[in-house]
């Protein structure tokens, strides 16, 4: 599906959940019925999405007041396809409830709206779900549900009028806000993706980890808009084409055979070492990222036609061709949307799920023999337990990131010019002046756009050099870092649907490629030893010291040899004198 066909309601369900004194997490309401032919009251989900309760009303929400979750779902007419959720939950005391159910026993009504969607705009949904869930509280008769019909009504028709006027994909979404938090750590996680393994980000409430894990991936170009096409696909079966029928996750409603490709295709050897200088990132490609909302694809979770190539595979005017039954699998890839330069990379296909959110009734995901790799978040702690089965833990209370892989730790050192680019961008974002929230998703430099640019020219410099096949100009990026990646999935998708012409306009080396200085010593050093705050003053103390003697020796030495320049000019001059006399 491309975006102009979702455009025709792209809102597929109001939802309403509640909790249950005995029952748990349970669907109350729906607009339209979540089943054909049910009554909008019926408690009943489809198999696919039996989790929809506990997705929609998280782990713990007891502790809180309020929250915001997003969430993936498998579309029911094609389980390969992405359903995106967002979830408004609310907490109020029971005593103020008009017309009390007698099956609330407790002293608390704990309730989530929420909107299934085909397009992934969470932040666009949520500010008008928050303003639906507060009008459904203030009434505090939730008897009274024709709101959801309304809503379902007008919340089609404003979208549609709000996705033809711009582009919304990242509200909501402030990369200036992660960059602040993780500094040059974002980048780790950035080159962390892109080795599909299994990251777990693990913190309470749920909104931080959903906007998180989505800004994160939003800092790949087009990936929002359309790689998260089967990022909830992990079920194996055949796919139409018979060159990747041994391959990948497939779109049957069975269970993990033996034809699951379990093994990880990103092996752990590893990549990384970097720094980068500001200079240089402000002289790279810095043009913002541009949309076109209207012409990018995605699938159609609405298509009655079983054909998955036909699904999955529109042409880049966004309509299906039955001339694509000739394609390879490779198209299937990132919902069938390629730019110029292979974008966006296929991430999140055959069996590497990326979900915001995950309850504790999809626990076993973590140990599934067909998951290959994914990127979730999490509130209970439980998953914290199974470090067996996780690469790296994300905990966002200490913005810690911990990766249990030795091999995957050294692939994700980074370089000195890594660390010269990621030092610019945290410098320009730190900067007190350009502060002002109006600006943040402008293209000035240190607001949203901007980081992304800068990313995307990060990500383009990178691809340019593997392409150059210049080993040499590899070490800036990391070597054990281009081997790992050169192992999974994503790098052999966008390698075959190469070669991309426009990636020859890109220079073939890092960003912040320049020579070694003191300043990148002291990057180096601040990563490798990774030191509390206050040993990490010491050692900046140290290295400043040694950059002054540095310098101060420099000086005499530059004295010295002028001194004797001017000695031996003035003893040439003399004897020079003496000859002519």
């Amino acid at each position: 599906m491309n975006w102009r066909e979702c455009f025709n309601d792209p809102v597929l369900h109001v939802v309403i959940v509640g909790f249950h004194h005995k029952k748990g997490c349970q669907v109350e309401y729906a607009y339209p019925p979540l089943i054909e032919g049910n009554s909008h009251e019926s408690n009943e989900c489809p198999k696919q999405w039996k989790h929809l309760p506990s997705l929609a009303l998280p782990d713990g929400a007891h502790n809180y007041s309020e929250d915001t979750i997003y969430f993936h779902l498998p579309s029911l007419a094609n389980s390969s396809v992405t359903i995106y959720g967002v979830s408004c939950y609310r907490q109020i005391d029971a005593s103020e409830v008009i017309n009390k159910q007698d099956d609330v026993t407790r002293n608390t009504v704990q309730k989530s709206v929420c909107i299934l969607s085909k397009l992934p705009v969470y932040g666009l949904i949520q500010v008008k779900l928050e303003m639906i869930t507060h009008a459904y509280f203030v009434g505090r008769d939730f008897g009274q549900v024709d709101l959801m019909k309304e809503t379902y009504e007008t919340l089609n028709k404003s979208l549609i009028e709000s996705l033809s006027q711009h582009f919304h994909v990242h509200l909501g979404l402030s990369c200036r806000d992660i960059l602040k938090q993780f500094k040059h750590k974002l980048l780790i996680l950035f080159k962390l993706l892109m080795l599909e393994k299994k990251v777990l980000f693990f913190s309470s409430p749920v909104k931080p980890i959903c906007t998180t894990i989505l800004t994160l991936v939003s800092l790949f170009p087009e990936m929002l808009e359309n790689g998260l096409t089967n990022s909830s696909d992990y079920i194996p079966i055949a796919r139409t084409s018979s060159s990747s029928s041994s391959s990948g996750p497939q779109i049957s409603g069975g269970g993990c055979g033996s034809s699951c490709s379990s093994k990880n295709v990103d092996s752990s050897s590893s990549s990384g070492s970097a720094t980068t200088s500001t200079t240089a990132v402000a002289t790279t490609t810095a043009t913002t990222t541009t949309y076109s909302s209207l012409n990018t694809t995605d699938n159609d979770d609405d298509d009655d036609d079983g054909d998955v190539k036909n699904d999955n595979v529109p042409n880049n005017d966004g309509r299906g061709d039955a001339n694509d039954d000739d394609d390879d699998d490779d198209d299937f890839e990132a919902g069938g949307y390629d730019d110029d330069y292979g974008m966006p990379l296929s991430l999140f296909t055959k069996g590497v799920l990326c979900h915001p959110y995950l309850s504790l009734h999809l626990y076993d995901i973590l140990s599934d023999a067909c998951v290959r790799g994914f990127v979730i978040g999490a509130t209970n702690a439980l998953f914290m337990q199974r470090k067996q089965y996780l690469d790296v833990i994300v905990e966002l209370a200490e913005f810690k990131v911990e990766i249990l892989d030795p091999e995957l730790k050294k692939a994700l050192q980074l370089s000195t010019a890594d660390l010269r680019f990621i030092d610019n961008l945290v410098k320009c974002v730190d900067d007190d002046n350009k502060g002002d929230p109006f600006l943040d998703n402008t293209g000035w430099e240190g607001g949203d756009d901007w980081v992304r640019s800068q990313f995307k020219s990060y990500l383009l410099s990178l691809l340019a050099t593997v392409a150059s096949r210049e080993e040499r100009l590899l070490e800036d990026f990391n070597t054990s870092f281009i081997s790992a990646w050169k192992l999974t999935n994503n790098y052999k998708q966008w390698q075959a649907k190469g070669p991309y012409q426009h990636l020859a306009d890109i220079k073939p080396e890092h960003v912040c490629k320049g020579q070694l200085s003191m300043s990148d010593v002291k990057l180096k050093i601040n990563q490798v030893m990774n030191l509390r705050s206050g040993n990490s003053k010491k050692i900046n103390a140290v290295v400043n010291q040694t950059e002054k003697v540095v310098s101060q020796t420099g000086k005499a030495v530059g004295a010295a040899v002028g001194l004797a320049k001017s000695t031996v000019s003035s003893w040439f001059s003399g004897l020079t004198a003496q000859k002519e006399q």
